[in-house]
Order: structure tokens, then sequence, then C-alpha cells
């Protein structure tokens, strides 16, 4: 139901449709104009739906008074597959629910951002900000820029790097961009993907584990019982086999945490006797 006087922009398919079922009493008068779309890199939320630049500012356009009226904006940025996508917000004053959805940090659910805190993009390449229809109250300012996706080949730092496909390597807690971290104290949460070939296991360590807040999981881990175990949490220098070509990561980091934790692959065996040295007791 729009709200008298407000102004309303069309989203990304350049389409609004009006439904309306009216009375011989009811009466209403609306008017359209077409613009141009702004290209340029300070955007702001509720006007511009999708990014149009490596980099740019969003912020909530400041036209909306205080209603009964509920509703969302969203706001996407894409970057090409060899690019990675990286936001952060220096002013978060919001009284309602505010999300990031597509960074690394997302296991399952939308985050609410940490103010500073640096996030960035998956394999997918593509970020998006959901937040209510911007009341004149709500205030938050984002910026955003697209930046060549690190080349690494062993050496993976958990929130930065969101999968691997290499033979062998190492994931430790991320410790670039850490601003937002260290102000707010609050621990990070990521997940972390390890693809092999399909005639090859991964078999993972840690030599090192001092999560005193966080977690480290492990889903994709064989077991004497050939069972899957959804929150398995690894113990120091003991070896793990996948079950089949993939591993899964979820892990949670304190601001004072910290693991550090290896991989390689090996061929693939038939059976699971052979494998049963290796595996948790």
């Amino acid at each position: 139901m729009p709200v008298i006087n407000e102004v309303y922009h069309s989203d990304s398919n350049n389409k609004v449709v009006l439904v309306s079922k009216v009375s011989p009493s009811n009466w209403f008068s609306c008017k359209w104009e077409i613009t141009p779309k702004k290209n340029g890199t300070n955007l702001e939320f509720c006007r511009d739906p999708v990014a149009r630049s490596d980099n740019g500012t969003i912020t909530p356009i400041r036209v909306r008074k205080k209603s009964e009226e509920t509703g969302r904006c969203y706001f996407s940025i894409y970057a090409p597959r060899e690019k990675q996508i990286q936001i952060s917000c220096s002013a978060i004053d919001i009284v309602s629910s505010f999300y990031f959805s597509g960074t690394i940090d997302e296991i399952g659910y939308p985050q609410m951002p940490v103010l500073n805190r640096v996030y960035y993009s998956t394999s997918y390449n593509y970020i998006q900000l959901s937040a209510p229809i911007a009341y004149s109250m709500n205030w938050f300012n984002c910026s955003w820029s697209i930046v060549p996706k690190p080349i690494v080949t062993t050496n993976f730092q958990l929130c930065r790097d969101a999968d691997s496909s290499s033979a062998n390597g190492t994931i430790q807690p991320f410790v670039g961009n850490s601003l937002g971290d260290s102000i707010s104290k609050e621990m990070r949460s990521c997940s972390f993907k390890i693809k092999t070939l399909p005639h090859q296991q991964i078999v993972f360590s840690c030599s090192h584990i001092n999560l005193s807040e966080g977690y480290l999981t492990m889903i994709g881990i064989q077991t004497a019982g050939d069972d899957y175990y959804s929150a398995l949490t690894p113990v120091i220098n003991h070896k793990y086999v996948s079950r089949d070509d993939y591993l899964d990561l979820q892990i949670g980091v304190g601001f004072k945490d910290w693991f550090s934790c290896k991989w390689t692959t090996v061929p693939k065996k038939n059976g699971n006797a052979k494998l049963l040295a290796l595996l948790p007791p």
C-alpha cells in the first residue's frame, strides 16, 4: 500500500506494476517519471537496486517519515568470476534488521554486519544488503570495492577464502582487515570448503587449536561406522579422512582464538579397513 507523496523507484527489472481494486467511492491519483539510472559511486538505498561500479558507498535515501508501512529494500553487488567483493560499514544506526547475504561469514542464514568488519564474497561473487524501508531514523554507511581474487595455492585464511581445490594446504584465521573484530571483540563464524578429485580423499589434521570462545567442526569425515558426523570437533594432531572428495569446515573464532590446520589428498581406497588407523577413536 503506497504512502501518500512517497517516491518509489523501480527495481533492476525496470518495471512497476500497479494492482488495485476500486469501488465507486474510491479514488487515487498517481504519477510517474522515467529518469536516467545513476551510475556514480555514492548510491542511495531504496532508490538504487544494483551497484554498477567497482567501488562506492551506499546510504539510505532520507525521504521517508515514520508510518505503519512494513517492507524491505534490497541492494545487490555483483563481481566477475576472477574478482571478489569486499564490503564494510563505518556507521550502523538502524532500529530493525539489517542483513548481508552472500558473504563467507554466512553459515545458513544472513549476517547482521559488525561495525568496521570487512566481509568477503563467496565464489558466487554476489553480496546483497537487506534492510527495512528506510525511515528517517535509520542510518548506515557501507563501502564496497571489487578487487582481484587473491591467488592462493596453499596458505588459506578463514573468512577471506571460501574454498580450495588444492591437493594440499593450510587454513588459519584471517589476520588482515580486523579493525571491526578488535573493536567489537565479537566472535566471527565462517565456512571453508575443501574439494578434491573424485578418486581422492582428504586427510585433515590440526597442529594448534586454541578456541576459548569459538568452535571448529568438520562435516564429511569418515568414521568406523561409515556415518557422517555433523559436528565432529578435531583432536590436535589426529588425522581425519574424508568420506568422499570434499570436506566442509564450519569455524567460529573469538578475538583471541587461534587454530592452524592442514590437509593433503590421498588416492581413494576400496573399503574402510585400510583407513581405520586414521579414523577417530
